[in-house]
């Protein structure tokens, strides 16, 4: 109903409403906070664009997807994958129950798959922490964005998204360039 294009209004799904309403799910100010809507609008949880109706209908095109150029190609009528679907705002993972309907929303397919096994930090959370992140320049620091905690996700204030692709390599035994770097004092990189 919230995405743009859509041929419903609000008033002709009072029964939605009431479903939501009913299940402590209809609550605008948690689902901007999230960054699943924005000015009554349905946006994607990630990259915070609007989501348009007939991408809900529309099939996944990834030939022009960057990074993802070579992933299979889908079967008209044997796949179903739309350009916007279901999007786990916590990532799936066992051993916790994280698959409940305060932490999915509509979103872009792609976006669900670049974010991967990763939780998405909506914009505001992040804020709230406080947690800045820039670069040190000779005419000083200038602030671009705010990190999460875990340092998994970088958000700016214009949507750009960084995401930690693997982990530190500390179980790696330490190498003897591993001692010689650590011996090297900053000014010396410089």
């Amino acid at each position: 109903m919230h995405t743009v294009g859509s041929p419903y209004t609000t008033q002709q799904a009072a029964h939605v409403r009431a479903i939501l309403e009913a299940e402590n799910l209809f609550n605008v100010d948690r689902w901007e906070f999230n960054g699943v809507m924005r000015r009554g609008l349905t946006t994607c949880p990630l990259c915070s664009r609007y989501l348009r109706y007939e991408e809900l209908h529309s099939m996944l095109q990834l030939e022009e997807e960057q990074a993802l150029e070579n992933a299979g190609i889908q079967i008209e009528g044997a796949t179903r994958s739309t350009i916007v679907n279901l999007f786990h705002l916590h990532p799936l993972r066992y051993g916790a129950i994280e698959h409940v309907p305060q932490k999915v929303a509509w979103g872009h397919a792609v976006c669900n798959t670049k974010l991967g096994q990763r939780r998405c930090y909506p914009m505001q959370e992040l804020i709230d922490t406080g947690l800045k992140i820039g670069v040190v320049t000779e005419d000083g620091t200038q602030t671009f964005g705010w990190i999460s905690t875990d340092w998994e996700m970088i958000r700016s204030p214009l949507g750009s998204v960084w995401v930690r692709l693997c982990g530190d390599t500390e179980d790696l035994e330490p190498s003897s360039d591993a001692q010689v770097l650590s011996d090297i004092s900053a000014d010396e990189v410089e």
